[in-house]
């Protein structure tokens, strides 16, 4: 999991992981992952970062930097409204 966190991170961003930590981590049993595969696992990360941030558009919808107090005005799907109450960010 941690190669694969480093390598998406990079893929998708262009930045480099200089540390990291699992802050939350759940199986999800009716939420279809996009290769057709149930049930799906997320696990998300804290992570100490460098470099500029170079989007990689096939990949993200979008990338930025936000404030907790911002977080909580952002549209979010279910999923990430879990997991940003669930480790505290909401």
């Amino acid at each position: 999991i941690e190669d694969a966190l480093i390598r998406e991170i990079k893929e998708d961003s262009g930045m480099d992981v200089l540390e990291y930590e699992l802050i939350a981590q759940r199986k999800i049993k009716n939420r279809e992952c996009i290769n057709g595969r149930f049930p799906h696992y997320c696990y998300i990360f804290k992570c100490k970062v460098e470099g500029e941030i170079k989007i990689n558009e096939k990949e993200v919808k979008s990338i930025n930097w936000y404030q907790k107090e911002d977080i909580k005005n952002l549209k979010l799907e279910p999923l990430w409204k879990f997991f940003f109450k669930k480790t505290g960010v909401i």
